[in-house]
């Protein structure tokens, strides 16, 4: 995983605008289109860093911290169309080479 500076207020803002606006956005934008379909879903991507932080990626944590209160909070507002919003949250996983 490439970070650039986060603790660089343009790297961070970037980043929350990747990770969390850009969340937002589709999903909102795509409700009405959704909401013809007879079942649908929406599976964001969190991470295990939005529950344990990480000196390193400040920005990346925050993010995707957010990305889980913005699912729950779509979810609510969804459900009266019939639309399910959830979120994955991936970790790492060692493997051999």
């Amino acid at each position: 995983m490439h970070l650039s500076n986060q603790y660089d207020i343009k790297s961070f803002k970037k980043t929350i605008d990747i990770n969390l606006n850009s969340v937002f956005q589709i999903s909102t934008l795509a409700q009405q289109l959704l909401a013809k379909s007879k079942i649908v879903s929406i599976v964001n991507v969190s991470s295990m860093l939005a529950i344990f932080g990480h000196a390193d990626s400040p920005a990346y944590s925050a993010s995707k911290g957010a990305v889980g209160l913005v699912t729950k909070s779509l979810s609510i507002a969804f459900s009266k169309n019939r639309i399910r919003v959830n979120a994955v949250a991936l970790g790492w996983k060692d493997t051999p080479c």
